[in-house]
């Protein structure tokens, strides 16, 4: 049985491809924006938040039943993925501009010149970058679709 690409997987390949789009308009050089410790220091935290958070459950079993052929939502589920997608952006958010300022606070404390500076703060900015980007990218539009179908389903009950 041939399965079709899940949303998540679209979306991350959408984002791969627009950061390699970005990459080829600044100068062709992707490596710019390829920054593994940034990520890791992003994607762990989250990991983390998936599996402490009331949250993360709800979006872990979201992401369980999506794999299912269909599955039939009701409100408060709706209103649950809704509500874990909206706390996981801000979690995500918070996460990578955490990092922004360690980093900088670190980068200012241990920098032997103004130009260092400099280039430390435009490497510290990629962490900002991919947490914007996780959000827009994977979480936000998880969000919008369950608040789209609860405001279609509160349409349809009322008429």
């Amino acid at each position: 049985m041939r399965r079709r690409l899940n949303v998540y997987h679209c979306r991350l390949l959408f984002f791969i491809g627009l950061m390699a789009l970005a990459g080829g308009i600044v100068g062709g050089h992707l490596i710019v924006f390829i920054d593994l410790g940034s990520l890791l220091l992003l994607v762990v935290p989250i990991l983390f938040y998936f599996f402490i958070s009331k949250s993360g459950k709800i979006i872990l079993e979201y992401v369980k039943a999506s794999f299912k052929r269909h599955h039939a939502y009701e409100k408060a589920e709706l209103e649950n993925i809704s509500a874990a997608m909206k706390s996981t952006v801000k979690a995500t958010l918070a996460t990578g501009f955490l990092i922004f300022l360690i980093g900088l606070i670190s980068d200012f404390a241990s920098a032997p010149s103004a130009e260092i500076i400099f280039i430390s703060l435009a490497m510290n900015l990629i962490a900002p970058l991919y947490a914007i980007g996780i959000s827009l990218f994977m979480f936000f539009p998880t969000q919008i679709w369950a608040e789209n179908r609860l405001n279609t389903q509160n349409y349809l009950s009322t008429n």
